[in-house]
């Protein structure tokens, strides 16, 4: 069993009560202090400074993040810098640096790249500062994870999975099953995506047991709809027999651009069922009528942003643990209901 990441102070912190809080943490485990901001035995709020460092911080779902992750800080009256690491290891490592030596408390990453696992987490240990990873688990050398704030990204496959088995269901065409693939849109170098189109995968066919495995396409993309647009159109044209296609992805631009190569090859609307895993792009989707996008599983990443900042928090100002992990479910959506669901979709 993974235990959770020790962190031993490495230099003077603001308040005394927060360095005991990690002097225990580094003897094996951070015990509850029995003090909070309101018997004053904790760090003070107002000397606490935090950095939320994120991978494609332009990205809907992680400018979401951000800003949820803003308003707890100024709700909780602690300073908070981001920063956006883009997708490049170099950046990323380097800001780490850089945060730390302006004297930050605790930090959130959530990393271009899961290889610099182990180099985010030394130096976060060596300056005895708490780190919490969110959207991607990272390790250390010795395979012990960081705190995780995010998503079961194995069950929210298996979200879509299930919701494409039931639409499946529905489908006129489902006894045609020779003629039907699966379109497995994957980014293989990515665990988080590795485990959502797994999962999915496991779902689908616990529901359909009798269905080929051998149907199963995988369509090799990079995140992006372009992408999953090329490697469709490519996809579609080798394996002509199919008629229509079930389409799950790490995201919902891996389905939507697989769900464009089809309509380009004039299979749409009912002769395809795609389901999303994230949300981002779904309100869209749904104004432009009939599309094979039928649904998508939401991913609140405003979640992620207030709770990654809240749980720094507590650990210095109160004294409580940071939990191994905190992981958030999906919540289908579809036409019916994306306007309730998602922020400002109307």
């Amino acid at each position: 069993m993974h235990h959770r990441q020790q962190y031993t102070p490495a230099r003077r912190l603001r308040a005394t009560a927060v360095a005991t809080a990690l002097a225990l943490v580094a003897a094996g485990g951070l015990a509850a202090c029995g003090s909070s901001s309101d018997d004053g035995g904790g760090a003070k709020a107002e000397d606490l400074k935090f950095a939320y460092l994120a991978k494609q911080a332009d990205a809907p779902y992680f400018v979401e993040q951000l800003n949820a992750a803003k308003a707890k800080a100024k709700e909780l009256g602690v300073e908070l810098t981001t920063q956006d690491l883009q997708l490049d290891t170099g950046l990323a490592l380097d800001s780490l640096d850089t945060v730390i030596s302006q004297g930050s408390d605790g930090v959130v990453i959530v990393v271009p790249d899961q290889q610099i696992g182990p180099a985010v987490m030394r130096k976060a240990q060596a300056a005895g500062i708490p780190l919490i990873a969110s959207d991607d688990v990272i390790e250390d050398s010795d395979g012990r994870p960081a705190p995780y704030v995010g998503l079961d990204n194995g069950a929210v496959g298996g979200q879509v999975g299930r919701a494409i088995s039931d639409l499946y269901a529905a489908a006129p065409w489902r006894d045609d099953v020779e003629k039907v693939g699966i379109a497995a849109v994957e980014l293989r170098t990515l665990d988080v995506c590795n485990e959502r189109t797994e999962g999915a995968k496991r779902a689908f066919f616990e529901a359909n047991p009798d269905f080929p495995e051998g149907n199963v396409v995988s369509v090799p993309y990079d995140g992006s709809t372009n992408k999953a647009i090329d490697a469709m159109t490519t996809v579609i044209t080798a394996n002509s027999d199919y008629e229509r296609w079930l389409i799950w992805s790490c995201n919902d631009a891996g389905v939507q651009g697989a769900v464009r190569a089809l309509e380009r090859a004039d299979i749409r609307g009912g002769d395809a069922i795609g389901v999303g895993l994230d949300g981002s792009l779904a309100c869209d989707e749904f104004k432009r009528g009939e599309s094979s996008f039928a649904a998508s599983i939401f991913l609140d990443p405003r979640k992620e942003g207030e709770t990654s900042v809240q749980e720094l928090y507590d650990f210095h100002v109160r004294g409580t643990p940071i939990p191994e992990r905190i992981d958030f479910p999906g919540t289908l959506i579809d036409r019916e209901n994306v306007a309730d669901v998602v922020p400002g979709c109307r």
